[in-house]
């Protein structure tokens, strides 16, 4: 009788399976993944250089593997800026000066926020036109809520008024 015998795997070694090996180009696979996961979020909207260092640190990565996936990514970071402001600028109305903060306040470089705003073709003047009626409309609301709620308050403890009115006024 022969045996029939089964090919034999060589067993695997511990480099083989482990996944902080580095891969060929010298790139462990969360440096990797950091670099990826940078252009990703590139993509999608835009951010400043720390910005992005934070928010790959929020998904997991460790401040080496951010901090190397973003310095790998690619990114423009006066094109993000004046990306930024852009989106800023579709949402609310700014100042030149506010828009430079808010940007400044996103991590932005001084320098990058004013390339962004510079760059950014905004008509100042229709800006403070809309803001001016942001504002007014917010103004409008607020006024007619504490106009209801003053008149509330004065019906509700104006005894003359529950007199002539009997019903349950308790809340």
């Amino acid at each position: 009788m022969t045996s029939s015998s089964k090919p034999v795997q060589p067993p695997a070694t511990s480099s083989s399976i482990s996944p902080a090996t580095p891969e060929p180009t010298g790139e462990t696979a969360g440096q990797k993944n950091a670099i990826e996961k940078a252009k990703a979020y590139l993509n999608v909207m835009c951010f400043s250089y720390q910005g992005l260092v934070s928010q790959l640190e929020f998904e997991g990565f460790t401040h080496e593997e951010a901090v190397y996936g973003v310095d790998r990514c690619g990114a423009d970071w006066n094109q993000q800026a004046l990306g930024k402001a852009n989106s800023y600028l579709s949402v609310s109305a700014f100042s030149r000066q506010g828009l430079v903060d808010q940007l400044i306040f996103d991590q932005f470089t001084p320098d990058q926020a004013s390339f962004g705003v510079g760059q950014c073709g905004a008509d100042w003047n229709y800006q403070a036109s809309k803001k001016a009626a942001q504002y007014l409309e917010l103004m409008a609301f607020l006024g007619n809520s504490l106009l209801l709620n003053w008149n509330l308050t004065n019906l509700l403890t104006n005894k003359r008024f529950m007199e002539l009115n009997p019903m349950d006024y308790s809340f």
